[in-house]
């Protein structure tokens, strides 16, 4: 309550000093409102977002906290572990990056607070796979457990180059370039939409 008041007080000054007549204003600072318009505007934004955050932030509905990463990339990694690996390939890389929150209180693309984390995973190309021989292969073998939501159209008599998948919340996605191919999972990409 006592961050909710602080927090009232503020805006309800902002609001006052910005609306109110030259007259009512003296009325208004002896009540013990008066917080100058200095304190709220240039401080006020990083002390809104402090209070709320001290108080939970439930009012504003916005998101200053990233979710555990440790966890999302387990969970991202779990999946993977259950996705097979095209024959003759090797691991390059593993790499995992935050999703920035829609509802960040304080929104700056590509940065923190992150809703989710995706998990790319890159493996080497054997120099004699054909062209398009990954995606085929990941369309048959993903058939029955995933089901194939896209990809991108490849120009005329080119084989794909991806495929997105999808099997509840999670999106996979893999990829065929001219010297690797990967696979990226996001656990929430469909969290808010029907099946």
């Amino acid at each position: 309550m006592l961050c909710q008041d602080a927090v009232g007080r503020c805006i309800a000054q902002l609001l006052i000093e910005k609306r109110m007549t030259p007259t009512l204003r003296p009325a208004v600072q002896n009540r013990g409102i008066k917080v100058t318009g200095v304190a709220c505007g240039v401080a006020g934004v990083l002390g809104l977002v402090l209070a709320l955050y001290a108080c939970g932030g439930g009012g504003a509905g916005c998101r200053l906290r990233s979710v555990d990463k440790a966890s999302y990339v387990a969970r991202n990694e779990a999946v993977l572990r259950s996705v097979p690996v095209y024959p003759g390939t090797k691991l390059l890389s593993n790499e995992s990056s935050g999703v920035p929150a829609s509802n960040a209180c304080l929104p700056n693309e590509n940065a923190p607070p992150y809703a989710s984390y995706t998990t790319r995973l890159r493996y080497s190309l054997p120099s004699d796979t054909p062209k398009g021989a990954i995606i085929r292969y990941y369309r048959r073998v993903l058939a029955t457990s995933w089901r194939w939501t896209g990809y991108t159209v490849p120009d005329p008599g080119e084989p794909a180059f991806d495929s997105s998948f999808r099997r509840g919340d999670v999106q996979l996605y893999v990829q065929e370039l001219t010297d690797y191919w990967s696979m990226q999972v996001n656990p929430t990409a469909y969290a808010n939409q029907q099946p």
